[in-house]
């Protein structure tokens, strides 16, 4: 086909108070192959999302909360959700660039053309969204994310190429061909397995990051050398107290499986009470540093207190994850 357009996907310009920009596109597109789909919440929660920190060991700026793992997170989270899909892509300067390229437009266009949105990265902004039409003679997709609408031109497609308003040398999309009903028990351990893993280990790719519950050190650490950017700070005080409000959600809901035994549902409802408590050192720490706003002072009263803050959100998940532990020790 030469040109194919889908219906805009509805919520895909309203992503801004949905932090992960990757889960809030999968949200976006499994209606389109799914007449069960799942929520943001469920999304986040099962992927192991919601459980994930990640922070730059240099400063504190806008990457750290999507420089991660993408091939084997988001592979392992679509896995965990039943989902069936095409990914491909690349990071970096890369001798195949142009192949890999045209690989993404077309496992785009052939999602487009079976009636499913591709996800891709930087769509519009230095994020996740949706393309869900193309024009081979405009050589353009139709994309969107929160940032707004628009034709994004296949060269537009990663940094190295030369994009305009491209802000990294990244190529990725996701297509989602098929989804298939979950074993509920099954994807709820996957998923506390995931979140102990992402808390307890360091799943970093690149040295300069840190990721778990050591990045809440790094953080405070940066805080006390004003070591951070005003925007990016904000920026990832806002995603991750959206991650922890999706955890404690996801938790909460959980609890109420009719296939865990009491001891399981309690030690989950435990978990959900200190998520919640984490995701509300997070909203105070947003008060500090409101996001989208980055017209602040960090000064010495607003570093300490902070610190302090980031602190607490350490200890709540700690005790979060030692819960969710001791329930999958239950199951």
């Amino acid at each position: 086909m030469n040109q194919a357009a889908l219906k805009k996907p509805a919520g895909i310009m309203t992503g801004y108070r949905k932090a992960n920009s990757f889960c809030h596109c999968l949200a976006e597109v499994l209606p389109y192959v799914s007449e069960q789909p799942l929520s943001y919440t469920e999304i986040m929660g099962y992927t192991g999302l919601a459980f994930h920190i990640n922070v730059e060991v240099s400063s504190i700026n806008k990457w750290g909360p999507a420089m991660y793992d993408w091939g084997g997170i988001h592979i392992a989270g679509i896995k965990n959700l039943g989902l069936q899909a095409r990914m491909s892509g690349c990071s970096g300067p890369d001798p195949h660039l142009q192949q890999i390229r045209q690989d993404v437009i077309e496992i785009a266009k052939k999602s487009i053309d079976n009636g499913v949105p591709a996800i891709l990265w930087e769509a519009r902004g230095p994020e996740f969204g949706l393309a869900y039409g193309y024009d081979d003679c405009e050589e353009a997709f139709v994309a969107a994310d929160w940032h707004g609408e628009g034709r994004l031109a296949y060269d537009q497609i990663g940094a190295a190429a030369g994009a305009a308003n491209a802000e990294t040398d990244v190529i990725s999309v996701t297509a989602i061909e098929h989804m298939k009903v979950i074993d509920r028990r099954e994807a709820l351990t996957n998923a506390l397995k995931t979140a102990l893993f992402y808390g307890f280990e360091d799943c970093k790719v690149w040295h300069d990051f840190v990721s778990g519950l050591d990045a809440y050190d790094v953080w405070t650490a940066l805080l006390s050398q004003d070591r951070v950017d005003p925007y990016g700070n904000a920026y990832s005080m806002h995603a991750f107290r959206d991650a922890r409000e999706q955890a404690a959600r996801f938790l909460r809901k959980s609890a109420h499986s009719d296939f865990l035994n009491v001891q399981a549902r309690r030690k989950l409802e435990e978990a959900a009470g200190y998520y919640a408590t984490t995701a509300d050192s997070f909203y105070l720490l947003q008060e500090l540093f409101p996001f989208p706003e980055d017209r602040y002072t960090l000064d010495r009263k607003n570093a300490q207190l902070a610190i302090g803050l980031l602190k607490e959100a350490k200890e709540h998940e700690h005790r979060g994850l030692s819960s969710i532990a001791d329930a999958v020790n239950e199951m």
